[in-house]
């Protein structure tokens, strides 16, 4: 007999990614050089906070250059999941989509990169918050994102709190340059 190990309640997860160069991650939708998920695989039940600290590092001709996203959001499940991230003194260029995407969904969701009957069984957060510090790396007005209005969520970039909305022009056309 199986007995499935109880998952706690919450969890928190910390990560410093200093001096690394990722490049030419170019499968799609979302080869990235740098992703922070939300919500564990198996774990969505577990309301989790991940604070991650990107210092020095080279995110260069990947399809995307950072992604932050719910990552496992599974319906009917807690679907909360809180981000800190912190961006420092980064190099992000060449990217083939962008240098910056964030979706209280998974990537793939709220790039439209899947068909109308996988978007219906695809959950989005609620009432997380994703906190955004860019140190100059990257121009919000050039990200991307995917944080449709009434599910509760809050998106602070740089300490100012962002209208809910989606800003995607994403291309499964596009050819990245090798």
């Amino acid at each position: 007999m199986v007995v499935a190990e109880k998952l706690p309640q919450s969890s928190l997860t910390t990560a410093t990614f200093t001096n690394n160069e990722v490049r030419n991650h170019q499968q799609k939708p979302s080869g990235v050089g740098l992703r922070i998920g939300a919500v564990g695989l198996q774990g969505s039940n577990v309301i989790s906070s991940t604070r991650v600290v990107a210092r020095g590092n080279t995110f260069a001709n990947n399809t995307f250059g950072v992604m932050v996203e719910a990552a496992f959001p599974v319906l009917g499940t807690a679907l909360k999941g809180d981000v800190d991230l912190t961006l420092q003194g980064n190099t992000i260029t060449g990217n083939c989509q962008n240098g910056l995407y964030v979706a209280f969904t998974r990537n793939s969701t709220g790039l439209g990169a899947i068909s109308p009957a996988q978007f219906l069984t695809t959950a989005f957060l609620k009432n997380s918050t994703y906190s955004l510090t860019l140190g100059g790396d990257v121009q919000w007005k050039d990200a991307w994102f995917a944080n449709p209005d009434g599910l509760g969520n809050t998106l602070k970039v740089d300490n100012i709190v962002i209208p809910s909305g989606t800003r995607v022009a994403y291309d499964s056309t596009r050819v990245c340059p090798p």
